[in-house]
């Protein structure tokens, strides 16, 4: 430094210093990518739970970035579906919007649904959609019954 006669510190301040940024904001968090194909239930496979796309995307070929924390589903560059990671508990995520309109519907006729039914009609019918109920799992227990 005695050639440019000039002290380290000050070429860091005038030369490094104006061209330095600050740092993230948010720490840097693993991404692993992997591709994955609809299947015709609209929902990706992960680590054997499973997250919704739009039905629109069924058989297509798309990028999942995963992290500890999110799921997260891109077409073409273009993020479509964001899912917080599963671990535990159910294996299927499913967004209500990524349904076809016709699963909306009847994603609607939960347990509740027919016991409020058959009270409607009457005590005997009640009692009877009660013990059918507790006779055998409701479909909508599944989440995603109307795939299989």
């Amino acid at each position: 430094m005695r050639r440019l006669g000039i002290s380290r510190r000050h070429l860091f301040e005038t030369t490094e210093r104006p061209a330095l940024a600050n740092l993230p904001t948010q720490d840097y968090e693993f991404a692993e990518w992997r591709f994955a194909r609809v299947s015709t239930d609209y929902h990706i496979e992960f680590e054997r739970y499973f997250y919704s796309v739009p039905h629109n995307l069924i058989r297509q070929q798309v990028d999942v970035r995963a992290t500890s924390r999110t799921i997260e589903v891109f077409s073409k560059g273009q993020r479509v579906a964001a899912h917080q990671r599963r671990y535990g508990g159910s294996r299927f995520g499913t967004d209500p919007d990524h349904m076809p309109s016709s699963h909306r519907r009847y994603a609607e006729w939960t347990p509740e649904r027919f016991r409020r039914w058959g009270a409607s009609i009457g005590p005997q019918t009640a009692g009877l959609i009660v013990a059918i109920l507790s006779s055998r799992p409701h479909p909508r227990a599944f989440e995603h019954a109307w795939a299989c």
